[in-house]
């Protein structure tokens, strides 16, 4: 690799040229030219050049710039707040998917994969969310009694009508992670049918989704 750095005495303009050909030394000639070139004609231009004093140049050679990582204390992660959300007429994915962003606090500057540092979320009205298409009659639900040849299962529809709150909450959980750190998570959603709910004590906020 040859690299050659310039600048304009009074740091108007920089110019730098680098090479990396297949065969150094045959084309080192020609390169030496064509550098020589660029550096006449800046020198035409500009009077005189001088020599470029960066740290993030060695010798003439670009080195590795280094950033710290952030890493969120536990302070941040313990400093949670609670949001209210009205599900009325809401898609169930579109707002399954923005309130588990801000379950995990994908909605915040200090979000990390490996750290809880979301907020609590309750989702009233659960029983006006809407599906698009045929999925009320087309979606089924299924869990198992533990018995042999227990499954059971419930479309769209008749999930609605016995356990409304269910249809958010299983949006929500199939898109939080399938591990210890997702379950964790997922104990901050609050569903209820209704506009009431009784964590008046936690003041939460409301919470405006752009679906």
């Amino acid at each position: 690799m040859l690299m050659v750095h310039w600048r304009a005495p009074d740091a108007s303009m920089c110019q730098s040229v680098s090479f990396n050909p297949p065969n150094f030394k045959r084309s080192l000639m020609r390169i030496s030219f064509s550098v020589l070139e660029r550096v006449i004609q800046f020198i035409l231009t500009y009077g005189r050049i001088v020599p470029i004093r960066d740290k993030n140049f060695i010798n003439g050679r670009l080195i590795m710039i280094k950033q710290k990582s952030y890493a969120i204390t536990k302070a941040e992660m313990a400093n949670k707040k609670w949001f209210v959300v009205d599900a009325t007429d809401m898609v169930v994915g579109r707002l399954a998917s923005e309130v588990a962003k801000v379950l995990r606090g994908k909605n915040k500057p200090t979000f990390c994969t490996n750290n809880d540092a979301g907020d609590y979320v309750i989702v009233v009205n659960a029983e006006k969310v809407k599906f698009t298409g045929n999925k009320w009659d087309e979606k089924e639900y299924f869990w198992h009694t533990n018995h042999i040849g227990g499954i059971k299962k419930r479309t769209a529809k008749e999930q609605l009508a016995k356990h409304p709150e269910l249809v958010v909450f299983e949006a929500v959980k199939g898109m939080l992670p399938k591990n210890t750190l997702g379950r964790k998570q997922l104990t901050k959603l609050k569903v209820v049918v209704g506009p009431t709910h009784g964590h008046d004590a936690q003041k939460p906020e409301t919470l405006t989704l752009n679906v």
